[in-house]
This record gives C-alpha cells, structure tokens and sequence, in this order.
C-alpha cells in the first residue's frame, strides 16, 4: 500500500515535470502501469 502511494506521487511528478509535447508518451506510460495494476 505504502509503495503504492508513493508511486502515484511519482507519476503526479513526472506528469507536471514534462513538457505538453511529452503528452503521448506520458499517456502510453501511464497506459503500461494500468495494464500492470490490472494484472495484479
């Protein structure tokens, strides 16, 4: 649980720190770890 929230805080991070032209890529990595969520 700890490790989960701290990996949201992350993204949110990671979200803000890219530049608006990063916005696919930052949407197909988010994909990828709702995949994994998803598996678990």
């Amino acid at each position: 649980m700890k490790s989960s929230r701290g990996w949201a805080g992350k993204k949110r991070n990671c979200a803000r720190k890219l530049p608006p032209a990063s916005q696919p890529a930052n949407k197909m990595h988010t994909n990828m770890h709702t995949k994994r969520i998803n598996a678990v």
